[in-house]
């Protein structure tokens, strides 16, 4: 299956296949310290990519090296594979308050999908919506065969 290129953080951007042929193409990666709601997300993204595609994505901690691919749970507060890629104050300003929620891609092999951080508890509901939200955009669907790419492009 191939995703659209919804969450495309810059125009052109090259595809990001997450899953192809119901093998797993990229990390999920949330935070060390990744609280049960981030915890939470992270495992329904891993869930539904592998009810989608067939594939089931790795679920990495921010502190281990990732190779290929990768799908970022949290801001660069939260997440510290996102802190040198995104600064906390861009984030916040692109990021709307209560409950916000971000999908960027942030270069050729990095989806974010966070929460605002405004106020205590708000980046927890915020991510759970982003992967959510990034699992029903135009472009994710069930594919009968597994045999197709799934991913931005």
């Amino acid at each position: 299956m191939l995703l659209n290129g919804c969450a495309s953080g810059y125009i052109g951007a090259p595809a990001f296949y997450v899953a192809v042929d119901g093998s797993a193409n990229a990390t999920i990666v949330k935070p060390a310290s990744a609280t049960v709601r981030e915890s939470f997300a992270a495992g329904e993204l891993q869930r539904y990519i592998e009810k989608i595609s067939g594939a089931t994505l790795p679920i990495a901690s921010d502190g281990q090296a990732v190779q290929g691919n990768r799908i970022l749970i949290g801001g660069p507060e939260r997440n510290s594979q996102t802190a040198p890629l995104m600064s906390e104050s861009e984030f916040d300003v692109s990021v709307p308050g209560p409950e916000g929620m971000m999908l960027k891609t942030l270069d050729s092999r990095t989806l974010l999908l966070a929460g605002s951080s405004k106020n205590p508890d708000e980046f927890e509901r915020g991510t759970i919506y982003a992967v959510y939200e990034f699992l029903e955009r135009p472009g994710m669907q069930f594919c009968r065969d597994r045999k197709t790419r799934c991913g931005y492009g």
